[in-house]
Order: structure tokens, then sequence, then C-alpha cells
């Protein structure tokens, strides 16, 4: 009940949305599963979620999942690590990670294949606290962890460790102070048990299971992990302005390498839609122009290689074929001379 709740609460704050990032050391298992949200710069954020443990292999270590947070670069931020024995929190600065102790009583707390672990945290000023979540009501204080280091950041991921198989059934981030963007995920599911290493350079890669999510009131370039497969759909809200919306990124090189090999871009504009189709970095293929356009709320549906364009309250569709099958990533760019703001959700079907 307590789970069902939770997924029904967040569902509904899904549905009124108006970098790659080491995981730490790697283990013997190959490289972690993760999914990368920008959400440009924020201070204060609550972030709930419910992160499924689904498998481990044989041998898999203590932590199971890592969520950073604050993220300045890729060498440094704060990640609340989920391991067998309840919750971790550490300060990675130069790539270098420091425990960052909680004040309050260790909870006991335990997780392995099977476990839901269902925390709501907050991230104001210096302290973050993780409490437990009892349906839609947030319960008592689990741990408190004071670090003045990183004030500000940029971006959260969601990462699933090398050796073990896990779901975010469900994460609601919002800020607190009207500084940063809303995002959410929907069934995230990262199986790391025995991904290969692909480049060896390489500490994570994307997990090409199709999930649902989203990305409220973006006003600077964000890029975010959200796979989708062959049937899959996005609504787009955006005021004016000539930003863009890039979706259907396949990955390469193990999925560690994004936007290298072709995408398709939804612009607005200003009185026409355009849907164009990119190979390789960005070479253009086609282009196709709706008989609609500018700020309102769009449906891009994908079947396979066939994109459907539409948009609320406008006649008519554009299609288009030769569309990439599948995507890892969105890449939202928004015009910051118009004051364009982009709204956009995903989900199978």
């Amino acid at each position: 009940m307590r789970r069902l709740a939770l997924l029904l609460t967040l569902a509904l704050a899904l549905y009124l949305l108006a970098f790659v990032v080491p995981a730490g050391a790697t283990n013997s298992f190959g490289k972690s599963a993760h999914s990368h949200f920008d959400v440009h710069p924020y201070a204060n954020h609550e972030v709930t979620f419910c992160y499924q443990v689904l498998d481990k292999a044989t041998g898999a270590g203590s932590e199971i999942a890592n969520f950073p947070m604050r993220i300045q670069d890729g060498s440094n931020n704060y990640e609340m690590r989920i391991h067998t024995d309840g919750l971790r929190f550490v300060r990675r600065v130069g790539g270098v990670a420091t425990p960052i102790t909680s004040s309050l009583p260790n909870p006991g707390l335990r997780f392995g294949p099977g476990s839901d672990v269902m925390i709501d945290v907050t991230l104001i000023g210096s302290t973050i606290t993780a409490y437990d979540f009892t349906g839609n009501v947030r319960g008592r204080a689990l741990y408190r962890w004071t670090d003045g280091k990183w004030p500000t950041g940029k971006a959260f991921s969601y990462y699933t460790i090398g050796g073990w198989h896990g779901r975010w059934e469900l994460v609601h981030a919002k800020p607190l102070d009207a500084v940063g963007s809303t995002h959410d995920l929907v069934d995230v599911e990262q199986d790391a048990r025995s991904h290969p290493q692909g480049q060896a350079s390489a500490a994570t890669f994307d997990s090409p299971i199709p999930g649902g999510g989203g990305e409220g009131n973006l006003i600077t370039d964000a890029t975010a992990g959200v796979a989708s497969g062959a049937n899959y759909t996005y609504t787009v809200t955006t005021s004016a302005g000539n930003g863009t919306f890039d979706v259907r990124d396949p990955g390469t090189q193990s999925d560690t390498v994004f936007f290298a090999a072709g995408y398709t871009r939804l612009t607005p504009g200003a009185t026409r839609a355009t849907l164009r189709r990119y190979t390789g970095s960005g070479t253009l293929a086609a282009t196709a122009t709706a008989p609609f356009g500018g700020a309102g709320t769009y449906s891009l549906r994908f079947v396979g290689g066939t994109a459907t364009l539409t948009k609320a309250g406008a006649a008519g569709s554009l299609v288009t074929t030769g569309n990439n099958t599948s995507g890892l990533r969105v890449r939202t760019h928004p015009d910051a001379g118009a004051h364009q703001a982009i709204t956009w959700i995903g989900r199978i079907g």
C-alpha cells in the first residue's frame, strides 16, 4: 500500500509538470547503469523516490545504487549511496570521495533483492536530510548530513551499481526556492549485473531499457537520460521562442557517447513547427514543416522510425519517416533571448 500510494502521488506530479558523472570506483562487474538530468543551477531541492532492488549477481558488492546531487562536474558533487546496510553520504572533490557522518542514530536499514527503498530527501542550505516516506506522508528523519562544500548544483543522476539490477519506480524532484527545474522518472530500469566494459575509460553507461520521465520549466540547455523504445510519445509544452527539442539519440560506444549517431529535432518556431532528421553528430538529412506552430502543447509520437507530430487545438498532423527506432537521451535548448520555457514528458506507448 505504501508503494501504491507513492506511485499514485508521483504519477499525478508527473502529469502536472508545467553530463555523465562517474559513480566512483567500478568493480569487476563492469560499468554502472545511470540516468542523468540537467535541471540548470539549483540550491534547495526536494527529491522523493521509490527504488526497487530487483536482483544481484553472485559476488555483487554492498553498494546497490547511487544518487549524485549538487553536481558541479564529473569529479565534484555529493552522493547519497544505497548500500545493503542503509544509506551513506559522501562529498566528492576532484574525484576523491570523503564520507560525511549522519548526526542521527543509525536507523538500522537493510536492503537487498525485493526491497523497496522509499525516501524523501531535502537539500536545504548545508543540510541534507533523508526521511522515510510512507505513501504520501513524510515519516521520521532517518539520516541528516551537514556539509557546506557544494551549496548549489546543476544536475542530478540516478545509478544502479555494477553487479546489481534495480528500477527507479518513481522519482519526483522539485526546487524549494523557485530556482531550478522539476524532473521525474517513471519505471526507469537499470540492469548492471553483467554489462561489458565497452570503453576502458568509461565508468558508466545509459540504460537502454525504455522508461518514462520528464523535466519542467527548463530555461537553459539540458540533457536527460531516459531511454525510448520502438513505440514512444513525448508531450512538449513551450512558450514562445525558437528553441529546439532533440530526441531519438541511440547512443554509441556501449551507450557512453551521445548525439553522435543521429537524432530527430522538433522546433516549434513562431508560426510553423518543423521536424528535422540528423545523421551523425548533426548533419541535416531531412526537414518537414507542419501546418501549425508557435507556443503551445505538442505530441510527438514514434512508432518505430515513423514520427507523428500534432498540436493541441490545431488541425492536421505532420508525419515523417526514417527516424531512429530508439533513443537514450533527450536534449532541450530553450531560446534564452525570448525567455522561452520548455516542459516535456516522455512515456512508453
